[in-house]
């Protein structure tokens, strides 16, 4: 994140952090989504809108924007998970409250289905 990234609303209550290249993909997929009708261009009207650019001071730390911090219900605490390609910022109760439903399905007999296929 040294040259700077993205951060921007994302479904379940969190926060994405991005990349600028893999921002830009994920804009360019959005887009897409707009011409879809009404609805889908208010979704892309919240992404884009709530995005902004932050550079990580030198200990590595970003300035989360109140309205960013607002959405996500952040406090003074929050968990990072990395995923794929960006990074989430959640609540920490919002977090473990997604896991915990996350870690049933692995566990069960469908979330192994899921993980190794037919």
């Amino acid at each position: 994140m040294e040259g700077g990234a993205f951060v921007t609303e994302w479904p379940s209550g969190c926060l994405a952090v991005f990349a600028p290249e893999q921002f830009q993909q994920v804009a360019e997929s959005i887009k897409g989504v707009a011409q879809r009708g009404a609805t889908e261009r208010f979704m892309t009207l919240s992404f884009f809108s709530g995005a902004v650019d932050v550079v990580p001071d030198k200990q590595g730390r970003i300035a989360i924007p109140q309205h960013l911090r607002d959405y996500a219900q952040l406090g003074a605490d929050v968990m990072l998970a990395g995923l794929y390609d960006h990074i989430e910022i959640w609540n920490i109760e919002s977090f473990e409250t997604k896991r915990g439903v996350g870690t049933a399905m692995l566990h069960s007999d469908d979330g192994i289905a899921v993980i190794s296929g037919p």
